[in-house]
């Protein structure tokens, strides 16, 4: 019996050892086959969502103020409230505007309101420089238009001349302005003083209340309605006046010409001085007493 059971303890042990070592390689072949299992790639973004990516970047952009003019602008210049094209600012009433146009028509008239609109159009980019502020109220007296452009680096530069198919301004009818042309036909209505000097193309004035200076090289010069010291001339064009009267006592009207004709009609300066070297002089109207 003793004999026996020492046999069957001994068969148990066997079996248990015989399991122990089934397990064991069992888990071996389970640990084996996890790490041989391919791990699925993380899925990559597909063309179209990278596009809509950018699209969204882009719209972001466009939601950023841009500069009207890239870089910093010159000291003093203002590039005002508008578009590229058109501009304005606030001024005194009696601002004096400086100009320089290379070309293009200039068309200047008088409006009831303190402040200088500008328009160019296909021409310069342009700016309003501040020369001069009331002590007053710290509004411009004085003004210049400058060409503003952008320099290989970035950086924005004043120059002195614009440019343009028309150059239109509206401003304060007590303004003063002072304007050089080259190749450009000047009209010019309904403000305080005027000083042109063009070298080719028409200047016609009118309604100017406190004096006009106008010349110009090749073209005509015509003013119409308008009061003050006035000095006009033309070295190969024709000088027309009517309708004009000294603005103050001793004011004085001077005309003259090389090779076009002078008609004067409804002068009321008791002093005119005119002359015209190979063209002719008309006058038209009454004298003034003691007028020559």
């Amino acid at each position: 019996m003793a004999a026996g059971k020492d046999r069957m303890k001994l068969l148990t042990s066997k079996i248990h050892f015989l399991l122990a070592i089934a397990l064991c390689a069992l888990s071996m072949s389970l640990m084996v086959a996890a790490q041989q299992t391919p791990v699925p790639p993380t899925p990559q973004p597909t063309r179209e969502v990278g596009r809509q990516k950018e699209k969204e970047k882009e719209k972001d952009k466009t939601k950023m103020p841009m500069p009207a003019i890239p870089g910093a602008l010159p000291p003093g210049v203002e590039m005002g409230d508008g578009t590229t094209t058109e501009r304005s600012i606030a001024v005194d009433p009696k601002v004096s505007i400086q100009m320089c146009v290379t070309e293009g028509n200039v068309r200047i008239n008088g409006w009831g309101r303190n402040e200088v609109r500008a328009f160019v159009s296909e021409g310069s980019n342009f700016g309003f420089h501040i020369g001069q502020k009331s002590i007053k109220d710290g509004n411009p007296v004085l003004i210049s238009l400058v060409n503003v452009r952008k320099t290989q680096g970035g950086a924005a530069m004043a120059g002195d001349c614009i440019a343009g198919d028309e150059v239109e301004l509206d401003v304060p009818a007590n303004a003063a302005i002072s304007l050089k042309g080259r190749q450009s036909d000047i009209d010019i209505d309904g403000v305080r003083k005027v000083w042109v000097s063009n070298v080719g193309g028409d200047i016609n004035i009118r309604n100017v209340s406190q004096g006009v200076s106008a010349s110009t090289f090749q073209g005509d010069v015509t003013v119409e309605n308008s009061s003050g010291a006035m000095e006009l001339g033309s070295s190969s064009g024709n000088v027309v006046v009517y309708g004009v009267e000294p603005a103050d006592v001793g004011d004085q009207f001077k005309a003259k010409t090389n090779s076009g004709a002078i008609s004067l009609q409804k002068i009321g300066y008791r002093l005119a001085d005119v002359n015209s070297i190979s063209g002719t002089v008309l006058f038209t109207g009454a004298l003034l007493a003691a007028g020559r």
